[in-house]
């Protein structure tokens, strides 16, 4: 599930978007059964050229591509916080 707002602050574009997923691979009960992630972002156009973002990442559960049977994790929790300036030319 996604969605993205595009509104304005002090009159220049900022956008919002959020997005949850859940992941379903194993049994009812296994380390690997599912990895639950939601993140929350937003981006704001600050002078022509110069955009600043950050974003949210919480994940619930570990499933990983290779292995997973062997190397899933119910337990994890992680939380991740990015942020970064986008200048283009």
């Amino acid at each position: 599930l996604q969605a993205r707002w595009h509104r304005t602050l002090a009159g220049k574009p900022i956008t919002h978007s959020v997005s949850a997923s859940r992941g379903v691979q194993g049994t009812n009960g296994s380390e690997w059964e599912r990895m639950e992630q939601v993140i929350l972002g937003v981006e704001y156009e600050a002078a022509r050229h110069v955009t600043l973002g950050a974003e949210y990442m919480y994940n619930a559960g570990f499933v990983p591509l290779i292995l997973p049977t062997f190397t899933g994790d119910r337990s994890v929790e992680s939380h991740t916080l990015i942020a970064g300036v986008k200048m283009t030319f």
